[in-house]
This record gives C-alpha cells, sequence and structure tokens, in this order.
C-alpha cells in the first residue's frame, strides 16, 4: 500500500481564435492519493482526491478518482 501526496498545474497560454475567443486561465489542484497492489491477482486500486485552488477564468471545484487496474 502506498500513500502519498498528488497534484497539477494546469494553465492556457495561447489565445484562441474566431468568434467568441475565451481568456487565458490556470488552475492549481493538490491532495491525497492511496493506491493498492495485489501482485498474485495482477490488480491495482487507486482512489485520488483533490482540491483545486489557484484558479482564475474558470470553475474551480473538487476532483475525486478511482483506477482500478487488472493485467491479463
Amino acid at each position: 500500500m502506498n500513500v502519498g501526496v498528488v497534484g497539477y498545474y494546469q494553465a492556457k497560454v495561447t489565445g484562441d481564435t474566431g468568434l467568441h475567443p475565451q481568456p487565458l486561465n490556470r488552475v492549481a489542484a493538490l491532495g491525497p492519493e492511496i493506491d493498492q497492489a495485489f501482485p498474485k491477482q495482477k490488480f491495482w486500486v487507486s482512489l485520488r482526491y483533490e482540491y483545486e485552488f489557484l484558479s482564475e477564468s474558470r470553475a474551480q471545484g473538487h476532483t475525486v478518482s478511482l483506477v482500478i487496474t487488472k493485467r491479463f
């Protein structure tokens, strides 16, 4: 079992063209992640929560991800 901290930073670095250009935006997120491996069954489970902050010109929220991996 692993427990750690995960996060991301996303930024739009070029402007749009067209009739309805959108402003440049950015967001950062940070949160915990826990994962468990079952090597004999070739199976992995990961649960992640990220809180978005530093949001500019876009929505701010929460992300929850559950990843289940099975190797055949």
